[in-house]
Formats: C-alpha cells, structure tokens, sequence
C-alpha cells in the first residue's frame, strides 16, 4: 500500500513537472490565448492549459461548459485581493517568478483557495506556497506578523473564514511577548498597534493580557492608539446620521471598554479628553458614566484645564458644569467611604480640589448663560471646612456679577451666598467693602465684621498699654461680667444693625424705582457708612491680586480674571 501511495506522488509530481514545462513553452512561444478572464473592470487575455493545470475552479468551469469553445470566463465580484491577486495568480500559473511579501501573501493565499489551487492539482501548488510563507518567515517575528495582520483588513470575511486573523493576533501577542518587555513603560511596540484598526487592536490586547501585559503598558497603549484615532472628532449634531460619526462612536465606546480598572493607570487629561469626545460624538450612557466615575476617582490629581475641556451636552452652556457637579458628588462620595467624613475631617484631597473647583467656578463665570442654580451648585456642595480663606470664591462671584449686570438685589445675594464674608483677606474684604455689584446686604456683613476686627484690636492695644494698678484689679475683681469695653462694643454693634435694617427696607423700596435712583442710593449709602469702613478709599478694582499662595500653582496657564 505505501509503495502505491509513493508511486502515485511520483507520477503527480511528474506531470506537474510536465505541466509547469508545457506551460513555459507555451508563454515562450507567444502562442495566441484562447480564453478571456474577466476580473470586475479588467479583462486578461490567457491561455485555458496553463489555468486548468493549476486551479480546480478553472478546471471544473471548462469541464462544465456546454460549448465546447468557451472563450470567456467572468470570475466572481467578490473574489479576494482583486485583480491584484488573481494577476500574480496567474503569473504562478504560467511559471513566471514573483515575490510573496508580507503584504501580498494573504491577499494570494485568499484567492488561491477561491480558485482552488491546492495539491490536488499540482504539487507545490499556491496555497502550500502561500501557507509555508506564513508559517516559515512571515508570522516568525513580530513586525511581519503585524504587517500580515494590517493587510488583513480589506480582505475580510476570506481572511477571517481562512483563521489567518486568528494567526496573526496571536503570533502578534506571541511575539510581542518574547522580544519586549511588557513591564518596562518604554514600550515602543505601542506605536506600532495604532496601524490597526479598532476591532483587531481590541482583539490583540485581549491576547496579550494573559501572557504578561501589564496595566502600565496597556494604559500607554491606549493613550496613543487614542491619540492617533481621535483627532478630528466634530460634534454630531442632534438628529444628524453619518457612517463617520458611528465609526467614531464605535472606537470611542471600545476604547472606553478597554481601560484598565485600576486605579491611575490613565491620566485624568486623558479621561477627560475621551470623555469630552464621548460627548461630541454621542456614546452611550453608560460609557459616559463611567467615565466620569474614573474621572471621580482620580480628581484630586485633576487641574482647572482638565476640567474646562469637559464640554456642556447642550448648546445652551459651552461648559459641562452639570457633568463636573456630578463628578464632584462622586468624588465626595467615595472620601466618605474610605473614612473621611466632611463633619470632622477634610482630607488633603477634598482640600486640594476644593481650590481647584473654586478656580473652575471663576472661569466659568463669565459664561452669560450660566444660571444661577448652576454657578452655586458646587461651592455649596465642599464642605466649609476645605477653605481656610475664599477669596477664589469672592473672584467668580465678581466676574459673575460683571457678566450678568441685570440681576435683581435678590438674585445677587443668591450669588454671594456661596462665600463666607468672614473667611475673605484683608485685600479681598477691602475690594469688596467698594464694589458696587456686590447687594447691600454683603457689603455691610463686609463693613461689619471689619468694624468689629478694628475694635476689638484697639480694645487690645489699649490693654496692653494701659498700666494696671491695685485699684484697677481691686476694681475688676467685683466688676460685673460686662466690663465698660464690652459694653461700648455691644452698643457699636447695636447701632450697626439698625443700620442694616434701615438699608434693607430702602432696597425693598427702591425694587419700584428706576435704575438711576438705585444708584444715588447705593452712593449715598456708602457715604453714610465712610466712618464705619476701615479701609483706604483708594483701592484696585481689579481681583487678580486676590489669589492665595498654595492656589496659584493649580490657575490655568493661558486665562486672566479682568475686573473692573
């Protein structure tokens, strides 16, 4: 039985040999063709032996033939690599010499099978050929196999029902996995992913984890194959259909998929940045939200700039105040989990973002269709605790009371509720003490408890300087509780807050008069309260100035607060 089987491999390799001799003879001897293979637009002019000798497909077509002069023979539209790929068949079937690369080898092997070029009709036919390229040189290293592995994109579904996909990935993670070092952050290979496209980039990723990729690598990984997709988003608009926008969608949403959930293996720039093209190319809920909630665990890392790229979801407001108040409770929320409650304890975290949200809150004001509802949302919601002085608040509240001048007096003392009159410097108090958009209100709680400070440090002083005699502790020992200097504060500040109700009823009032009265009003207060303010008259209406030591390394780079 072997010497049987031996004998006919013999003969097949023989008349192969016959066959491939006939068919040099016959291109050499520039015999007219007799057969037309039509390849979409392209028509070849060929010969019907050399074709039958080597593919079944062509063999079955002639046998099959009712007319036993068949001149023409139209493959299939669908036929893998084209016209490209059928030529170099063709050329292999007339013997003729040609190189099979990385990138034409499975264009070859795909349309090989199609036309059925197998050992069955002729030994070392294209598919062995094709097949031992593969095997021997092309997925050997990792840059051939990634080469394979890219030309396997317009080649689909032949490519995929042939498992050179399935090949090519693995030998891909295979022999990423021996030449580099997936441990080390220098991973170069990264670079050379973003040639694929999203669908086999995710595949090759899942292949790597199991053998050693790290959660470093793949967070570098991601960054740059993001970097290099992404650019170009546009905002889709409501309503409006385009294959783009879905392929952006499509990579956004995989993206998103793959981050690794541990945290700070991505930057919070780089969350926010695919959450901004989340937005703009509208993702799915659930995609937004968890980016959000990576954003939440990583905010204390954040800057003013990574937050002001965060987008609004409607053309009403250009910044996404709604989506950093949810990021915020978020953040809050999971401080409190780990121990730190906001009643006792303000962690180092809360009050480091607590000055960033502050900075935000000013850059932001000067968006003239920020509500009011939206500008206090999230001062309100850090805790009291995470501020030591506020003037980054009193800041956004001046900007935001320039950019909306129509508010009412009730309004403007929503705005000024969101800052403690109490925690503002010396220089913020001063500015504010001669602001004229600041509501009456505010201004007097400024006065007040300045006027309060003044006494209380002459009353000091006074002590301090005055000599103390028997008399005077004889004196004090049977004093009342209310000494004398106690009691000319107690009157001071009695007289204050008559003065204060006196204002309120005239702002009630003058809510039914024009605008110019207001103004006289406004004037003719502050005259009236010239003696109670203890600050110099010549002040800076500008509160750039008003920025604390530990808060001016986390201001935006590019941006100024003018206030005039």
């Amino acid at each position: 039985m072997s010497s049987h089987s031996s004998s006919s491999k013999r003969h097949h390799r023989l008349s192969s040999v016959a066959m491939e001799r006939t068919c040099q003879w016959i291109f050499s001897q520039d015999i007219p063709p007799d057969v037309t293979i039509i390849v979409g637009d392209t028509y070849f002019s060929l010969h019907k032996f050399p074709l039958v000798s080597k593919s079944g497909y062509m063999r079955r077509l002639v046998a099959e033939a009712n007319d036993s002069d068949l001149t023409t023979i139209r493959l299939p539209e669908n036929l893998p690599g084209g016209v490209e790929a059928f030529e170099q068949a063709a050329k292999f079937c007339y013997g003729i010499n040609f190189e099979i690369s990385a990138a034409n080898v499975v264009g070859l092997y795909c349309a090989a099978e199609c036309l059925q070029m197998t050992e069955e009709y002729a030994a070392g036919n294209l598919v062995s050929r094709t097949e031992d390229y593969l095997q021997q040189v092309a997925l050997k290293n990792f840059c051939g196999a990634l080469a394979v592995l890219h030309s396997c994109k317009t080649l689909l579904p032949a490519a995929e029902d042939l498992n050179i996909v399935s090949r090519c990935i693995e030998a891909v993670a295979s022999n990423a996995c021996t030449e580099f070092n997936f441990n080390t952050l220098q991973c170069w290979w990264a670079e050379e992913l973003t040639v694929l496209s999203i669908d086999f980039y995710q595949r090759v990723l899942l292949a790597m984890k199991p053998k050693g990729l790290s959660y470093q690598a793949l967070g570098s990984s991601l960054a740059l194959y993001a970097e290099k997709s992404l650019q170009g988003i546009v905002w889709k608009e409501q309503g409006t259909v385009n294959n783009m926008w879905d392929e952006q969608r499509i990579l956004i949403e995989t993206i998103a998929g793959l981050l690794p959930a541990e945290k700070n293996t991505m930057s919070v720039t780089f969350l926010c940045g695919l959450l901004r093209s989340a937005i703009y190319v509208s993702t799915t809920e659930a995609c937004r939200m968890d980016l959000e909630r990576r954003i939440a665990l990583q905010l204390d890392h954040a800057t003013v700039d990574d937050l002001l790229i965060i987008p609004g979801t409607s053309a009403d407001c250009i910044y996404g105040v709604d989506i950093v108040h949810r990021i915020a409770i978020e953040f809050l929320d999971v401080e409190k989990h780990i121990g730190l409650s906001e009643a006792c304890y303000c962690s180092p975290s809360v009050i480091k973002i607590c000055r960033v949200l502050d900075s935000y809150l000013a850059e932001i004001a000067n968006e003239p269709n920020l509500s009011i509802e939206k500008f206090v949302a999230i001062p309100i919601l850090m805790p009291r605790q995470a501020r030591d002085v506020e003037d980054s608040l009193y800041r956004a509240v001046d900007i935001y009371l320039k950019t909306h001048p129509c508010l009412d007096e009730l309004q403007r003392e929503k705005v000024c509720s969101i800052m403690d009159c109490h925690r503002l410097s010396y220089e913020a108090r001063m500015h504010a003490a001669q602001n004229n958009r600041l509501p009456v209100h505010t201004v007097v709680q400024v006065l007040y408890h300045d006027q309060l400070q003044v006494r209380s440090t002459k009353i000091s002083e006074s002590k301090r300087k005055s000599p103390k005699t028997a008399a005077d502790v004889t004196a004090a020992a049977y004093s009342s509780p209310r000494d004398i200097n106690t009691a000319i504060l107690f009157k001071e500040n009695e007289e204050l807050k008559k003065e204060l109700i006196r204002m309120k009823t005239y702002v009630k009032n003058l809510e039914k008069e024009p605008q110019g009265k207001k103004i006289s009003f406004l004037s003719s207060v502050t005259k009236k309260l010239g003696k109670l303010n203890p600050f110099n008259r010549n002040v800076s209406k500008d509160t750039n100035s008003l920025v604390d030591h530990d808060e001016a390394a986390s201001l935006p780079r590019r941006r100024r607060f003018s206030i005039s």
